[in-house]
């Protein structure tokens, strides 16, 4: 694996940008919070290598990609970036890392002791904490509060396709017809078990939920379908 140099945000944005056609007046001005031509110009050229983190959010909703997009490159997934002060050996606010590993610690997927990794080339002897990195209780609780609540969308979106395909097969039966296609069961008594299973795993995961002190009596959120 070859180790870069730190991630380059200018890189990033001038390739997404080209990919939309449009110049980095339309961008900054679409963006906006004090980014302007020349500060775009001079993130795509390298002279400027950081901006607030307001814009870079505004920057990736205007490209229609993650702001973890702008600050890794997943084209060479396996390449070793070196992430804060790597010249300070000492330092827990630095580590060398695979791009795609940092990028799912950026966008939130991974906690920062996930950085370290291990290679197929490497023995199983072989230290895999490359980059030790200290890792609060409140940073494990974060990270399983994000995967409860992946799960709680997963489980509740299955739930209310499965309710409404049981309502819609129970009435077809009543009428003596049949559904046909789809890409859920026709048995009534394998939806009804599908439901009661969905429900089971949707009260475990609020009870998990609310034992972190997690607030879902709210509506739950779903990702909107990207096409």
């Amino acid at each position: 694996m070859d180790e870069l140099e730190p991630p380059a945000l200018g890189y990033q944005v001038a390739k997404y940008r080209r990919m939309l056609k449009i110049s980095g007046e339309e961008l900054a001005a679409r963006a906006g919070l004090g980014l302007t031509r020349s500060v775009i110009a001079n993130l795509e050229n390298g002279r400027k290598r950081d901006v607030t983190v307001q814009q870079l959010i505004a920057l990736a909703l205007v490209l229609g990609v993650s702001p973890a997009d702008l600050v890794f490159d997943l084209r060479r997934p396996y390449d070793l970036v070196p992430l804060g002060d790597t010249s300070a050996p000492e330092s827990y606010a630095s580590t060398t890392t695979g791009q795609v590993l940092a990028r799912s610690w950026f966008g939130g997927s991974r906690l920062a002791s996930e950085m370290s990794y291990r290679t197929t080339v490497q023995g199983p002897d072989d230290a895999d904490d490359l980059s030790p990195l200290h890792v609060s209780d409140d940073a494990y609780k974060l990270t399983l509060i994000q995967k409860l609540l992946d799960q709680r969308a997963s489980a509740a979106y299955a739930l209310a396709a499965h309710e409404q395909h049981l309502l819609d097969v129970d009435r077809a039966a009543s009428r003596g017809e049949v559904i046909r296609g789809g890409f859920l069961p026709n048995d009534l008594d394998t939806l009804r078990i599908r439901v009661r299973d969905f429900r089971a795993e949707l009260y475990e995961v609020d009870r998990q939920l609310r034992s972190y002190g997690v607030a879902i009596d709210e509506p739950i959120l779903y990702p909107g379908v990207p096409f």
